[in-house]
């Protein structure tokens, strides 16, 4: 199978999240201790750790998918992918930062500055207006982020399993999830969905159900990118797929 091939079509939401639990319920608790650490050490220098700390976290549910043994020290290896994953977590960094720059920041000081440059009840009307503008361009953006989450979804998981870059593995998970775009949409928003209820429940249960989301992703990863016979030793580089992620 070529590196840069994926199946299209087989994503249902509801399936993929009920495998996933299937997947860890025999050592649920040993995968709650991975992401919840991984992501608490991701959250301490966000900007440099959280996207190996998410490598490592995807690495012990693609053991486990795989049917190899998975231990709680298994999460350390994706500082094993420390470059590719940095290199993601700042392209992603740079396009929210534009994208908030376009719809929030820039609008807000023009706002701001003819609400302050006008003063009575035109004043008054221009800050109204401002609001509905603020919260309809928060919308937007909201959207914005969600689409990109979307086409961004596989990336750590595609650099642990087929060594990409952080770049190639962007690419190659934007035309995965674009060519199985109702499934992965339909799937982030049962994700969110099951965040909202658990956050219901005490807030409490949304912790508890984040082993269950990246097991649901990991099954939906799967489906899309069938695994690929990779040498054990063979670093993470774009290199190896000198042409994944592109010509599509």
């Amino acid at each position: 199978m070529q590196s840069n091939e994926f199946n299209t079509g087989v994503i249902k939401p509801v399936e993929c999240m009920k495998e996933g639990w299937e997947l860890i319920k025999n050592d649920y608790w040993l995968f709650f201790a991975i992401t919840l650490v991984g992501l608490l050490i991701g959250g301490a220098i966000p900007l440099v750790l959280i996207g190996p700390m998410l490598c490592g976290v995807y690495l012990c549910f693609l053991q486990k998918f795989d049917g190899r043994k998975v231990e709680f020290g298994d999460l350390f290896k994706g500082f094993d992918y420390f470059m590719p994953a940095l290199i993601a977590t700042l392209i992603l960094v740079g396009i929210f930062f534009v994208a908030s720059m376009i719809f929030i920041v820039i609008p807000s000081i023009i706002l701001m500055v003819l609400a302050g440059a006008t003063g009575g009840k035109g004043g008054q009307m221009i800050a109204l207006v401002s609001l509905i503008v603020f919260c309809v361009l928060m919308l937007i953006f909201g959207i914005i982020a969600a689409c990109i989450h979307a086409l961004i979804v596989f990336t750590h998981l595609l650099i642990v399993d087929r060594k990409l870059s952080g770049w190639d593995a962007m690419r190659l998970s934007a035309k995965g999830a674009r060519h199985n775009l109702g499934g992965v949409v339909g799937f982030i928003a049962l994700q969110i969905l099951l965040s909202i209820v658990g956050m219901l429940a005490l807030v409490i249960g949304a912790y508890l159900m984040l082993p269950i989301i990246y097991a649901g992703t990991t099954v939906m990863y799967r489906k899309i990118f069938s695994p690929i016979n990779l040498p054990s030793n063979v670093p993470p580089s774009q290199a190896n797929y000198p042409g994944a992620g592109f010509g599509q």
